[in-house]
């Protein structure tokens, strides 16, 4: 469902569903280049964890998982992050944190520009040195 027009949709073909963000340069303003990419993955920590059993919507396993935690996560990409750390409802229930992992593609792709690029200058080093042993 797209409520306002300008944050996405869902479409399906018979055997794909897209899930949609709105990108379009006309929507945006103060654009600028993220030089931050690397620096910001390399601060977010993966963990590997279980379920907790007997919890409220919750499916409990002992299967173990990788992930992040949301309220860690959100001290570095902020906008990947739905909810408060801590937050609970009236009736003393957890109001979980969740976490759209989809958010955090633009900061890998930002890093793995970043680790081309010095790979690319440390192989133009290497050649240059090996150069000068012959």
């Amino acid at each position: 469902y797209n409520g306002n027009g300008a944050v996405g949709s869902i479409s399906t073909n018979g055997t794909l569903t897209s899930y949609n963000v709105t990108s379009d340069y006309r929507l945006k303003e103060n654009v600028l280049p993220v030089t931050d990419g690397l620096e910001k993955i390399m601060r977010i920590q993966i963990k590997s964890f279980t379920w907790k059993q007997n919890l409220p919507n919750v499916v409990a396993s002992t299967i173990r998982q990788d992930g992040v935690i949301a309220h860690e996560l959100q001290e570095i990409l902020p906008y990947a992050v739905i909810g408060e750390k801590d937050d609970i409802d009236s009736q003393g229930n957890i109001k979980s944190q969740s976490v759209d992992y989809a958010k955090l593609v633009s900061p890998l792709i930002q890093a793995v520009q970043d680790l081309k690029r010095t790979i690319d200058s440390q192989q133009l080093e290497i050649e240059a040195l090996k150069a000068l042993l012959k």
